[in-house]
């Protein structure tokens, strides 16, 4: 037998000089030597594994570093025992590998998501609902394998599913998907969020619609018909229409208080287009009472009604100094109303005109508002910098006066907009402001105390301090559970957050406990074949997964997809990204030919439904399949090739496509050394990220480390750099 010793050696010097690919080539060739006498070499198989697992991690191919310390972990256990200290040294490598093989799946699954909303909204633009639809579900479908992450593309996809079904015509399916987005709003952005208000408002629209009998919609369509001519400066054939609308809506004086609402505001507008202050005065009082009492106080209508209502008394009744304070008043309400039309800019200068009246007249409170609402401009507008300022002087301009729940309001603003800038701190040092002064005000146990104090558990988690985040969920959990019952949405959604919390500290047997609970919940109240149920059973599948429970991984993914089969069909993308999990366990298990199959049958439907990013995903899953597990090098290769075509062909120069081209170069490199293909692969990849990124990044940089390193490995003529300048031009 040939001697691996000066193997290990070489490898060992060049791991030290960085030269990581050498290093591996050594080691694996070294531990193929080993090989032929296992028993003899069963103590250097482990410290060579823990060596290739060391390099792997180096070269970022965290899957690859975990498969390797798991099989020194396992040697090292049998042979030595758990105290042996190269098998702590290995089990410690392995929960920390864990820890970053879900960070960058949980990543690369929320990029994912995100391209499938973007191309949803195309086709949604384009008026190809249901296609929008499918690359809406399937977005979904990839978020809810991290509930606790990315709320604010579910909330988005929810909400964009809603607005395809409304076009559709299909109010009661948009419904449900409008109530799931709000739902999701309310924690992220928040119920203060322009986007949060919008669904709000929609799901009353259309529960009013399905309320609606035949005379509430001819009523419905006589307003519609009333802003058409509004808009088109007909404004007496507008109050015509308004006035037949609402005799229809008086029949029924107990129902559509939202149409009367509408009704009234419109009306109230016509008036003022032709002078009428009174009887504007007169429609607005009557719209903010029905306002009032079918949306609530904190509605943006109703708030809308009862400012212009303080207009037009301040219009018809103010003395000179009343005219001071109502142009402050008035520009405030201009400001909102450009903001609500996306005239970010215009609503910012009127603010800042507002503020400084508000202040020069010692209103420090309304001034303070002012502030704040600049912020919320700047939210809009995306800058989260000068949000996160501009909310920061309305909470300090807030500190000194009285606490009340504006004050609350604007700190907990001031806390999100830290939280959005990942200054946790901060963010903590604000939601805390705002849970005491609700505390104060309402109560410890008031469902608006509670949402900031989840919100400071969640900067908790988020900081690491995942025990106590826990803690904090638990006691939110036992008083919702208390004041709301165990059943209610909300109690259910703490749950949620729990579990998720339970396996990123490894509490896989805590977290299946509440998604257990979670699904009966679900299943009782919306029915055993909701796709909520398959969510949730896809989730108790991912615990059992990272168990290494896979028998019970697969009862739970085989659950979920004949929920998904019964209500999607066997053929569509979704019930294809089930296949793939199927697939990725019958792979943990051994069963490779099983898996196989499971993974071509999903690519079957993939291919034939146009979902190209889950079938990307299958191929790389079959090509880790043929690789890491069975070592066929050359068949993982073929599929790496059919996973770039794809990306290629979807994506063209992106830096996706080039970071898969590095992996293939790599695999050309250590698994078949060939060293001319995995010079044309790294070439195709510096060429992307020097296109895209420039020469100074780094991705750029360490490509071209990797084409010098393949340059001299090939013995090329050329100097380097003049081989390199001949193949960009």
């Amino acid at each position: 037998m040939k001697d691996f010793k000066p193997l290990v050696n070489e490898g060992r010097q060049a791991y030290a000089a960085a030269d990581y690919r050498r290093a591996l080539a050594c080691y694996l060739q070294a531990e193929q030597i080993m090989m032929q006498k296992p028993a003899k070499n069963t103590a250097n198989l482990c410290v060579i594994a823990q060596s290739i697992g060391g390099v792997y991690i180096q070269t970022k191919e965290y899957e690859m570093a975990f498969a390797y310390f798991t099989k020194a972990y396992q040697a090292n256990l049998k042979e030595f025992g758990p105290a042996y200290e190269r098998t702590q040294q290995c089990q410690k490598a392995m929960d920390a590998l864990k820890n970053q093989i879900a960070q960058g799946a949980a990543a690369a699954a929320a990029q994912r998501a995100a391209a499938l909303i973007n191309e949803g909204f195309a086709a949604f633009r384009a008026g190809e609902q249901q296609r929008a639809i499918g690359m809406y579900l399937e977005a979904e479908a990839i978020l809810a394998q991290t509930p606790d992450k990315n709320l604010n593309n579910r909330g988005l996809v929810y909400g964009n599913l809603a607005e395809a079904y409304v076009k559709l015509n299909e109010e009661q399916r948009a419904l449900e998907y409008f109530t799931m987005a709000y739902e999701i709003a309310l924690k992220e952005p928040g119920p203060e969020d322009q986007r949060t208000q919008v669904y709000h408002r929609n799901i009353g629209i259309l529960k009013t619609r399905l309320e609606r009998g035949p005379q509430g919609q001819r009523a419905a369509d006589l307003i519609d018909e009333g802003v058409a001519a509004y808009r088109a400066g007909q404004n007496e054939r507008a109050i015509g229409l308004y006035l037949e609308a609402e005799a229809i809506l008086a029949q029924t004086p107990d129902k559509n208080l939202s149409d009367r609402a509408l009704l009234y505001g419109n009306l109230a507008e016509a008036y003022i287009k032709l002078n009428d202050e009174r009887q504007a005065l007169d429609c607005y009082t009557k719209a903010y009472a029905f306002a009032l009492k079918e949306s609530g106080q904190e509605n943006q209508r109703t708030w809308k009604y009862y400012r212009s209502i303080g207009i037009l008394k301040a219009r018809l009744e103010r003395s000179f100094e009343k005219l001071k304070d109502g142009s402050a008043a008035d520009l405030f309400n201009r400001g909102c109303d450009h903001g609500s039309a996306g005239e970010y800019q215009q609503a910012i200068d009127c603010f800042l005109q507002a503020e400084a009246i508000f202040r020069q007249n010692g209103d420090c409170v309304r001034a303070a508002s002012a502030l704040s609402y600049i912020g919320l401009a700047y939210t809009w507008q995306k800058d989260k910098k000068k949000a996160t300022e501009w909310y920061l002087k309305a909470a300090e301009a807030r500190e000194p006066l009285e606490e009340d729940l504006d004050a609350a309001a604007i700190y907990e603003k001031t806390g999100q907009a830290y939280g959005d800038q990942y200054e946790r701190e901060q963010a903590l040092h604000w939601y805390r402001k705002a849970h005491e002064a609700k505390k104060k005000l309402l109560g410890e146990e008031h469902p608006d105390t509670l949402a900031v104090y989840i919100n400071i558990a969640k900067v908790l988690f988020n900081k690491y301090e995942r025990e106590t985040a826990l803690e904090m969920l638990l006691w939110i959990l036992e008083v919702r559970e208390r004041t709301l019952g165990k059943e209610h949405p909300d109690t259910i959604a703490v749950c949620d957050e729990i579990a998720s919390v339970c396996s990123y500290i490894y509490k896989y047997d805590q977290s299946i406990e509440f998604y257990s609970r979670i699904l009966a919940t679900t299943e009782k109240i919306k029915g055993k074949e909701h796709a909520d149920a398959a969510e949730v059973c896809l989730d108790l599948g991912l615990m059992y997964d990272r168990k290494s429970e896979y028998d019970m991984a697969l009862s739970w993914y085989f659950r979920a997809l004949a929920i998904r089969e019964k209500a999607l069909g066997p053929e569509h993308a979704i019930t294809a990204g089930t296949y793939n999990k199927i697939g990725w366990i019958y792979g943990q298990k051994n069963e490779y030919d099983k898996s196989l199959e499971w993974y071509l049958k999903g690519l079957a439907i993939c291919e034939k439904t146009q979902a190209h990013r889950q079938a990307e995903s299958i191929c790389y899953n079959i090509a880790d399949l043929y690789g890491r597990r069975q070592g066929n090098h050359e068949k993982e290769i073929e599929w790496r090739l059919k996973e770039i075509e794809s990306k290629e062909k979807r994506l063209g120069s992106d830096p996706d496509v080039a970071l898969s081209y590095s992996t293939l170069a790599v695999k050309y490199d250590c698994n078949l050394h060939d060293y001319e293909k995995a010079l044309e692969c790294f070439m195709k990849a510096y060429k992307i990220y020097l296109a895209v990124h420039g020469p100074k990044d780094s991705d750029t940089k360490n490509t071209y480390e990797e084409l010098e390193a393949m340059h001299g490995k090939l013995g090329l003529p050329k100097p380097f750099g003049a081989w390199l300048s001949a193949q960009l031009n």
